[in-house]
């Protein structure tokens, strides 16, 4: 029996929402195996908090193995500078949060040991309302999420409620996250250490960083790992598919005339040097032009393989597909 796969939707608000994820990913009626690490009750959580996995304690068949390797992902809305009536003040951030993955915490377990953490990916549900001309929103904000979770993976697709949105409309971000290890490939070799990652869709592009060197990722246009095959940490991976010209031509916008499917495809993670490492879980990419929000697709209806999957139109500006062979494709993510 494979690892048991939770699905959850919900609405939460700008002031919540740390602690509507940390409840979602570590509660529920059936255990998700990811546990609160800081603060340490969930009555305490208001803008940070850190939660940990150990991705490989238990086989495909949900049977307990002695690797207790362990994760941590931080959760942070961050204070930023804000100009008010001529002077400089600090505010907690409006259309973001933080998403931080790292392997050892600090001392004090408030933080991360130094050089055991990845650079902060910028994880937004909208634009930065100061340069737009009409758009306001507070902490009151509702924004909806999506997600599917196992012991090893979370994918997070959030949206900010496009109701208060103002021209062009295109404000409003539906922006995905995929946090945690990969599924390697059969016959390769074993990979534990380093396999955790993170990517994020955001509204502005990343700062980069030299960290850990040239290639230190950023978690916004690719995939953060915990470590390369050499061990070097937190370096940026690419995302690998197949794809077609996105400029092309398309006559007929829907499912194949031959199949009459929709075809999607593994999304690869691919470093620059150690080359194809493994495939992100539970979800997949493709040609979203004939695609609603929310569209369920279901693979292999009615057989013993059976997999039910959800699109979302992805339109944050900065995320890992726009480095990738075809920027316009959007992405599924299995619900059962």
């Amino acid at each position: 029996m494979p690892l048991e796969l939770r699905w959850i939707e919900g609405v939460t608000t700008v002031r919540e929402f740390v602690k509507a994820m940390v409840v979602t990913i570590t509660e529920g009626e059936s255990s998700s195996y990811w546990n609160l690490v800081y603060p340490s009750s969930l009555s305490e959580v208001s803008n940070k908090a850190i939660i940990s996995t150990k991705p490989f304690s238990l086989d495909d068949d949900e049977q307990p193995t002695n690797e207790d390797t362990e994760f941590y992902l931080m959760i942070e809305r961050p204070m930023i500078d804000i100009e008010k009536e001529g002077e400089t003040v600090q505010e907690l951030a409006l259309n973001y949060v933080e998403l931080t993955i790292g392997d050892k915490l600090n001392e004090s377990g408030d933080g991360f040991a130094e050089e055991h953490y990845s650079e902060k990916a910028r994880y937004a549900w909208y634009r930065d309302f100061k340069d737009i001309e009409g758009l306001y929103y507070g902490e009151w904000l509702p924004i909806r999420y999506f997600m599917n979770i196992d012991l090893r993976t979370i994918n997070l697709v959030i949206q900010g409620d496009p109701s208060i949105d103002v021209r062009p409309y295109k404000n409003a971000l539906f922006s995905w996250a995929n946090i945690g290890a990969i599924e390697s490939y059969e016959g390769g070799d074993k990979d534990v250490r380093g396999n955790f990652g993170l990517t994020v869709g955001s509204d502005i592009p990343p700062e980069r960083s030299l960290r850990f060197g040239a290639n230190t990722g950023t978690g916004v246009l690719d995939v953060i790992m915990a470590y390369s095959r050499a061990g070097a940490p937190y370096q940026a991976h690419g995302v690998k598919f197949k794809a077609d010209n996105p400029y092309k031509d398309k006559y007929f916008i829907g499912p194949s005339e031959w199949t009459h499917k929709f075809h999607h495809d593994e999304i690869t993670v691919i470093h620059k040097y150690d080359r194809e490492r493994g495939k992100l879980r539970n979800v997949l990419v493709g040609d979203r032009s004939a695609l609603e929000n929310n569209a369920e697709l279901i693979y292999k209806k009615g057989t013993p393989e059976e997999k039910v999957y959800k699109s979302y139109q992805i339109n944050s500006p900065y995320w890992a597909i726009e480095e990738s062979a075809n920027p316009l494709y959007g992405v599924i993510l299995r619900k059962s």
